[in-house]
């Protein structure tokens, strides 16, 4: 491949007077100051044809973008890193704050238990017993319990060990029937009036 030889041209000047539509193809343009794109305010470009210009950048302009950008970075992200570590530092102290809590709970559970561990042994070792009393009066007797229903009586008895209610009379009485309201507790007895 042969390389072709030619004399390049290229404008110099501030960027006031830079105008690219006159910038030929492969003709460097050199901007001396005054240049929003870069820091310095100069640069250089080249049209690679026409109305295709390219600003040729250094490694030096390289490396400022990148830690502009960087810096951007950071102080785009400096507020939530704030917050996280606010939120580090407030998640710690109410952790702490609980451990305290269960802690102290732990203790009052302990503390209740052996106070009912001790009131059970003052109990099992007859503390809360006083001496006995003195004797009372005795009572008036009172009215046999001892029920016999005769012609046309009948007597109820509850059965102590089971609770059921027993009805006791007469055989010459024949069968009395009974009937519960639930809904008032009622206990009516049927009597048959021979009517």
């Amino acid at each position: 491949m042969a390389i072709e030889k030619k004399r390049m041209r290229q404008r110099r000047g501030a960027y006031g007077a830079f105008d690219e539509t006159k910038a030929l193809p492969q003709e460097l343009q050199v901007v001396t100051g005054g240049d929003p794109n870069t820091q310095d305010g100069k640069a250089v470009y080249i049209p690679i044809e026409i109305g295709d210009l390219r600003r040729i950048v250094t490694s030096d302009e390289l490396d400022q973008q990148s830690l502009d950008v960087l810096r951007q970075v950071l102080a785009d992200i400096e507020p939530t890193i704030k917050n996280a570590q606010s939120a580090t530092v407030y998640a710690n102290d109410r952790g702490q704050y609980a451990s305290h809590q269960g802690q102290n709970a732990e203790a009052a559970a302990n503390a209740a238990s052996a106070v009912a561990q001790d009131i059970i042994a003052m109990r099992d070792s007859g503390a809360f017993k006083g001496d006995q009393g003195l004797q009372g009066i005795q009572g008036v007797q009172g009215v046999s319990g001892v029920v016999a229903p005769s012609a046309g009586m009948f007597a109820l008895e509850v059965d102590s060990a089971t609770g059921d209610l027993y009805a006791v009379y007469p055989e010459s009485v024949g069968d009395i029937g009974f009937e519960y309201d639930s809904s008032t507790g009622d206990l009516y007895v049927l009597i048959d009036d021979g009517a």
